[in-house]
């Protein structure tokens, strides 16, 4: 992932909280597990913890999810984020829960 915008403070250091956008992935990592064709459900975060290590040296930020347990509603697992040289930026924890929307 790459925002469009490096995320600079006005001293032109990093900005460590965009980390958070991409730590906010457990979604599409359902997604995937489950075959990457289900598209009934949504998750809504209820937690999201981080650890900040370092900037990335770069635009690109790598996003690493796992999910330790998908099922009665929730789910839970880490993210790792990485930049293109190989540095870990930040590791995440986040829950979510789980629920098939109504368009009807």
């Amino acid at each position: 992932t790459r925002l469009r915008v490096q995320p600079l403070k006005p001293d032109g250091s990093y900005d460590m909280l965009a980390l958070a956008v991409p730590s906010d992935s457990i979604g599409p990592a359902i997604g995937q597990g489950l075959g990457g064709k289900v598209r009934n459900f949504m998750s809504l975060s209820l937690q999201i913890g981080i650890r900040f290590i370092r900037p990335p040296e770069g635009p690109w930020v790598l996003q690493h999810m796992r999910c330790w347990h998908c099922g009665d509603g929730y789910a839970t697992g880490p993210t790792a984020l990485w930049d293109a040289h190989g540095n870990l930026l930040a590791i995440a924890q986040q829950t979510a829960h789980l629920r098939r929307p109504n368009f009807a």
